[in-house]
């Protein structure tokens, strides 16, 4: 079954990190295909909505502390199609576009991309 993964597929290339080619005058990480990344540092947040927000879905309740144990690069922006395409070699997305994020992937696709 296929599953539409945007912001998560950002998450999923966190590896790609490792092969950065080169660093921007602003400090973010680019690798060869201009993939841009962020480190995320260690640390804890809280994460899920305020008690008195009624706009919240039920999985996003009640807020929790989160802890990250280990800092690790993600990507700035969603992949792109063009981005994916230059990876994976194919584009399975049913809305096309060269600068549109990449979805309609399965999250074992997604995992290659991360680990390709």
């Amino acid at each position: 079954m296929r599953v539409v993964f945007l912001g998560t597929l950002a998450i999923a290339v966190t590896c790609l990190a490792a092969q950065v080619s080169s660093i921007a005058q602003t400090g973010a990480l680019k690798n060869a295909i201009g993939m841009e990344f962020v480190k995320i540092s260690a640390g804890e947040f809280m994460m899920g909505c305020s008690p008195d927000d009624n706009n919240c879905k039920n999985d996003e309740k009640p807020p929790h502390q989160v802890r990250i144990t280990k800092a690790f690069e993600m990507e700035k922006y969603e992949v792109t199609q063009a981005q994916w395409k230059a990876m994976m070699m194919e584009n399975q997305s049913a809305i096309a576009g060269d600068q549109n994020p990449v979805e309609n992937v399965t999250r074992a696709e997604a995992m290659s991309l991360r680990t390709g």
